[in-house]
């Protein structure tokens, strides 16, 4: 076998494995699973709200602080970690994009979660778990580093992409929504909600607002986290 076909292999399953490793790293992503958050309550560590006032009010795990997350960054005490970012359910993919920066900032040992998943695991809350609302806002802010499913009865604009799918809201709307919910999250842009309980990773929201601030983003800004 001569050189150059060695190098070639060498340089083929080099590929494969920095792949591999990619992959890994995003199926894992920052978030915190439940054992881990098991584990995390055990010990000292910076449990920080990036939500709204009203959500936290609403909600909130004890012990935790209310920082937006542009303020974190600002917090020269938190780079010590480790930390726990609590984010909006609706956002969990501009969480991770909060935490890579934070990590590439200097900050030590980020994870994320949400209340519903904190919750899950068995942790207690000062308030009540409420299931969060989808809004426009949240939804154009998580796109670019999710893999949403926007579905609407009419034509979307250009700049939505592979988000997009158009179909008719008639009685087969609700099959179609479990399948769709099972390549991740969905939004309708129906009004009012079926009334038959489907999954949790679908949410329906009002188009009006959703179009409106759509136009502000450029087709090149959607989708384009590195992992969805």
């Amino acid at each position: 076998m001569t050189i150059t076909l060695w190098k070639g292999l060498f340089f083929l399953l080099l590929a494969a494995v920095q792949g591999a490793v990619l992959a890994e790293i995003c199926t894992l992503g920052c978030a915190a699973g439940a054992d881990e958050l098991r584990e995390l309550r055990q010990s000292s560590l910076y449990i920080i709200d990036t939500r709204t006032r009203e959500e936290f009010e609403t909600a909130r795990i004890n012990g935790s602080q209310l920082i937006p997350s542009h303020a974190i960054k600002t917090k020269s005490y938190l780079k010590k970690g480790p930390l726990l970012l609590i984010v909006d359910e609706t956002v969990l993919g501009w969480g991770e994009e909060l935490c890579r920066e934070l990590t590439e900032g200097g900050f030590q040992g980020v994870r994320t979660t949400s209340v519903k998943s904190w919750v899950n695991s068995g942790g207690e809350l000062l308030g009540s778990y409420k299931r969060s609302e989808l809004t426009a806002a949240k939804l154009i802010q998580d796109l670019p580093f999710r893999k949403w499913t926007v579905v609407s009865e009419t034509p979307l604009p250009p700049n939505l992409g592979e988000f997009g799918v158009v179909m008719p809201f008639d009685g087969a709307l609700e099959g179609r929504l479990r399948e769709l919910s099972a390549n991740g999250p969905v939004a309708v842009l129906k009004g009012e909600p079926l009334r038959n309980e489907l999954p949790e990773n679908v949410w329906f929201l009002k188009s009006d607002a959703f179009f409106t601030l759509l136009k502000t983003q450029p087709k090149r800004e959607m989708g384009s986290g590195s992992c969805r």
